[in-house]
């Protein structure tokens, strides 16, 4: 029997009932058997985990629909579901918003299956353009429609702080001791620098002609994932230069958001940023140095290839409904050029004013 479903502000009445074995979670009272399920299972993320609903639901108002396949009590799969508006009242289903990874987690065919067949109740339901996937690896269940657009970096850290600079490819080596060196950067670990945090991260933006999230989104991240998640500054002559906003997960670390001011490049800020992120990671005693989402071929995926890490591919999957193709909405797409060429231009105080407003149709 389908338990009651915990409703968002705003979110339909109860679909039909789903699948044997499959409901929805209720906040709160699941919460913690959720967690501990993700937490199990071996292709569990941090973005698969309740904190990273709260945050998206508490910043932007999504219906989340936490759906799970439960059998003698016990959790044997879930699936995180968000009903993310598009423009001209449409809307899609995404596992998981501004997440690089999502998706199914199972620990059998029958729940993959079973979760899969729901979230298509729910496509329905919402009448949806199209639900994705954010898979960090092969499924196998049913062929489905996908994309090869985006990768993802992950290296081993070497065992002690010492040790990373080493692993760096010559070039990169050679410009962040430069950094450190001849321009006098250092790296400083907090949680209490978000406002400057923030006008790096929507200065980045703006060049980039992307919109950016309030403050408030990362308040709201470092305050919901505690220990799990930091600021870590590059500091010239007093003067922030660089930053990010990173989460620990596991033995992983991932830096997630950042800025720069844009004199950044000329003494060297982010190749520094990095590495000294890197030697961060291991002090607090992590193992992996998850780079994180860049699309192929560009300036992103680069970056990061020169610091030495290798590409794979993020084999993301999609639920057709209302649209006839896989959906074209990223940076990459020609149609956007001119939008972001505007955007790069206006001033910033109209991207902080706007960029919250928007970044909810670009999740």
């Amino acid at each position: 029997m389908s338990a009651p479903e915990h409703q968002n502000p705003g979110s339909p009445a109860r679909p039909p009932a789903a699948p044997a074995g499959v409901d929805a979670a209720q906040r709160g009272r699941d919460d913690a058997a959720w967690d501990a399920f993700v937490d199990a299972h071996p292709l569990g993320t941090l973005f698969h985990r309740t904190p990273w609903r709260d945050l998206v639901t508490g910043e932007f108002r999504f219906v989340a629909h936490y759906l799970r396949f439960a059998q003698g009590g016990r959790i044997r799969g879930v699936l995180p579901l968000f009903v993310v508006p598009q423009p001209l009242f449409r809307r899609c289903l995404i596992s998981v918003p501004y997440a690089v990874y999502g998706g199914l987690l199972a620990d059998g065919d029958d729940a993959a299956r079973a979760l899969l067949d729901e979230a298509r109740a729910r496509l329905r339901e919402h009448d949806g353009l199209y639900l994705e996937l954010r898979h960090r690896e092969h499924r196998g269940l049913e062929p489905l429609p996908g994309t090869d657009l985006y990768v993802t970096y992950v290296r081993d850290l070497p065992a002690t702080p010492e040790a990373c600079l080493g692993v760096l490819p010559r070039k990169a080596r050679a410009a962040a001791r430069q950094a450190r060196e001849r321009h006098g950067l250092e790296g400083v670990a907090t949680r209490d620098l978000i406002d400057g945090f923030h006008r790096l991260f929507l200065v980045n933006k703006r060049r980039l002609g992307s919109p950016a999230f309030a403050p408030t989104f990362f308040r709201r991240a470092l305050a919901l994932h505690g220990a799990q998640a930091g600021l870590f500054n590059v500091i010239q002559e007093g003067r922030t230069v660089s930053a990010v906003l990173y989460f620990t997960y596991r033995d992983t670390i991932l830096p997630y958001f950042s800025g720069a001011v844009p004199e950044a490049e000329s003494v060297h800020a982010n190749n520094f940023m990095y590495m000294a992120l890197m030697e961060h990671a291991v002090r607090l005693g992590l193992k992996r140095f998850d780079f994180g989402r860049s699309r192929r071929d560009t300036g992103s995926a680069r970056f990061k290839e020169n610091q030495g890490f290798r590409a794979t591919e993020l084999p993301y999957r999609y639920l057709l409904h209302r649209a006839a193709a896989v959906p074209a909405n990223n940076p990459s797409n020609p149609r956007y050029d001119r939008v972001k060429r505007l955007w790069a231009r206006a001033p910033l105080w109209l991207t902080r004013r706007l960029g919250p407003r928007l970044i909810r149709y670009f999740p």
